[in-house]
């Protein structure tokens, strides 16, 4: 009966140990990819932030622009070469 017990338990311990080993790691192996894949969406969703962000931005500054054009229009009429003459009185003048 000893001898049965003693060659049970050599294959028991063994597949036991097995089965640890797998476990942990296969944990270790499922924990670094959950990271990595973890790493990989926190990068895009932080790239897609910084492209709206972007966006944003980009039409924050084409208002600006869009307005501060419309208003330095009537200026820039004022100051052309024929309203200056008109203004002035002294009309083009000639080079000889």
């Amino acid at each position: 009966m000893r001898n049965k017990k003693t060659n049970l338990l050599f294959p028991v311990i063994a597949g036991g140990v097995a089965a640890l080993f797998i476990i942990v790691v296969g944990t270790f192996l499922v924990g670094k990819k959950a990271s990595s894949d973890t790493e990989k969406a926190v990068r895009a969703v932080s790239f897609l932030y910084l492209d709206e962000l972007a966006g944003r931005r980009e039409q924050v500054v084409a208002t600006a622009l869009k307005n501060t054009s419309t208003k330095s229009m009537w200026p820039q009429a004022l100051w052309t070469v024929p309203t200056l003459a008109a203004r002035s009185g002294l009309g083009p003048t000639r080079r000889e």
